[in-house]
């Protein structure tokens, strides 16, 4: 019988990759599979910005992590090439080794997160990535569900006074017009708690940036480096737990 590959053995073989038959069924997730592919690796590296993983996960808290991370990483040539790299590889990572298995590390295996990612910054920019311990959180924690809960506690007093000068405005203009003034606070008030829908992105982005960027060790701040010592240390001590 033979040995099960590790990860890292795994991202290895995919560099292999050339071609890819199609099945006879034009509609089947492996030719789906295939066109996504074909798209990404049309695409030039440093300007890609897409942002395919609903259409190759299903809704989960990796699905839902992951595509935030996309969607809130900067448009730089380094974060492109990471966005384009770690699409490209689950991509081929579904083509060799089938979909469904794909699905199931990407949504439990905190080592498929690590090794995807640790090809996809050293592709980049030859940096190495932050350890175990924060991508096994997000198979944990939905991040962007998180932050709807969050926003909608601390944006609400903002939200309320942005509504109410707004309603107070149209009144002023107009003081008979009471239907106006309502529809003039609740547009304001929902805009502004809308900033909720993006939080758990942008916290997304801002822990990539303090403690896990692909620009290169010396891009983060000074303490978001003595954080990431605590992160890999802790990674370290606590990786058997959950491998």
């Amino acid at each position: 019988m033979l040995a099960r590959q590790s990860e890292d053995e795994r991202m290895d073989e995919l560099m292999m990759s050339v071609q890819h038959e199609r099945d006879p069924d034009m509609s089947s997730m492996r030719n789906h599979l295939i066109d996504l592919y074909e798209q990404v690796a049309s695409q030039v590296p440093e300007s890609y910005v897409g942002n395919l993983y609903s259409a190759v996960l299903p809704s989960s808290t990796t699905e839902a992590n992951y595509t935030a991370a996309a969607g809130f990483t900067a448009h730089d040539p380094v974060n492109n090439r990471v966005r384009w790299a770690l699409q490209h590889t689950i991509l081929l990572y579904a083509l060799r080794h089938g979909h469904a298995d794909m699905v199931s590390r990407a949504e439990s295996s905190t080592e498929f997160s690590y090794q995807i990612h640790r090809a996809s910054f050293s592709f980049a920019n030859d940096v190495s990535t932050i350890r175990h311990l924060p991508w096994w959180l997000l198979t944990q924690i939905d991040v962007p569900a998180l932050g709807r809960r969050m926003g909608s506690v601390m944006y609400m007093p903002e939200a309320f006074i942005a509504g109410l000068e707004a309603g107070m405005t149209r009144i002023a203009m107009d003081p008979t017009n009471t239907a106006g003034a309502e529809a003039a606070f609740q547009s304001a008030y929902s805009r502004t708690l809308a900033q909720s829908d993006t939080l758990g992105g942008r916290l997304i982005n801002w822990t990539i940036e303090t403690t896990n960027s692909p620009q290169g060790y010396t891009a983060p701040p000074w303490y978001g480096v003595g954080l990431r010592v605590v992160l890999d240390a802790l990674s370290l001590a606590t990786y058997p737990l959950y491998d």
